[in-house]
């Protein structure tokens, strides 16, 4: 979980405690959106989000055009960096 998802949910639990709950569960929400998109991805999420076949993602690794993690032997990928760091996100 990031830092803006741990903040959202300190504030969802003032809220709780001021009575008001149905914010609070809107903030728990978005909260846990926000987590899920910030993980890293697997190697057929990332195909799949940018489009392209597993092999292309394999030599794009192997040609260092996109950033990618080695994590117990397992590639993963960070959807932000990537955006940052190649044509994609410009």
């Amino acid at each position: 979980m990031n830092r803006i998802s741990t903040q959202l949910l300190r504030i969802s639990i003032s809220l709780e405690e001021a009575g008001l709950k149905a914010h609070a569960s809107e903030l728990v929400t978005i909260a846990e959106r926000i987590a899920k998109d910030d993980r890293l991805l697997t190697v057929a999420e990332a195909a799949a989000w940018l489009g392209c076949g597993r092999r292309t993602l394999d030599q794009m690794i192997s040609e260092r055009r996109i950033p990618a993690h080695l994590i117990g032997g397992r590639y993963r990928f960070d959807k932000l960096e990537i955006l940052r760091e190649t044509k994609l996100g410009r």
